[in-house]
């Protein structure tokens, strides 16, 4: 698949994950076998641009993520046992990724960048209403196809496709 429908579907999901998933687990590892390192990268972390910025995107990504809106386009996936495995494991990630981002960082990132996060709760309300509504029109997408009702699933694809448009320009990003 390509790089911009994977990560544009990541993103309109809430899910943010090629913005961050794997950070975490690559944080935790340095910290618990070579701790100097880990102390070097906190100390240089504002020295560096370069890791400064990539940190920051980082932190961006967990912060735009909902968990809500997570689980319900999880709910989606109808295989039950696959949905809670590929969710747990994303999970996961997320919290130990916020996590390590804090304990490099020094503070949660309430306390350093209250204005990304009142921006985010500004739009929040707005955006859950349209992501709820996009939820509902895919599944009904979906059971119309599985019905082998194509000519009415197509019919549909312009209300998705609208939801889609926005979403994306709710969250003020294709990805």
């Amino acid at each position: 698949m390509r790089a911009i429908p994977w990560v544009f579907s990541w993103n309109q999901s809430r899910f943010y994950v090629p913005g961050w998933f794997g950070v975490g687990s690559g944080l935790q590892y340095l910290a618990d076998n070579n701790e100097g390192a880990f102390r070097t990268m906190r100390e240089r972390l504002r020295s560096s641009p370069f890791l400064y910025y990539v940190l920051t995107n980082v932190e961006s990504s967990i912060a735009s993520t909902d968990l809500d809106l997570m689980r319900a386009y999880a709910g989606l996936v109808e295989n039950e046992e696959i949905r809670i495995r590929i969710f747990n494991m994303i999970w996961e990630e997320w919290t130990r990724t916020r996590a390590m981002l804090q304990e490099l960082r020094g503070q949660p990132t309430a306390q350093r960048r209250p204005r990304m996060l009142k921006t985010l709760l500004l739009r929040a309300e707005a955006l859950q209403l349209l992501h709820l509504d996009q939820i509902k029109l895919l599944s009904r997408w979906r059971g119309m196809r599985k019905e082998g009702r194509e000519a009415e699933a197509e019919a549909m694809l312009p209300e998705l496709f609208l939801s889609v448009n926005a979403i994306a320009s709710g969250l003020r990003t294709t990805g």
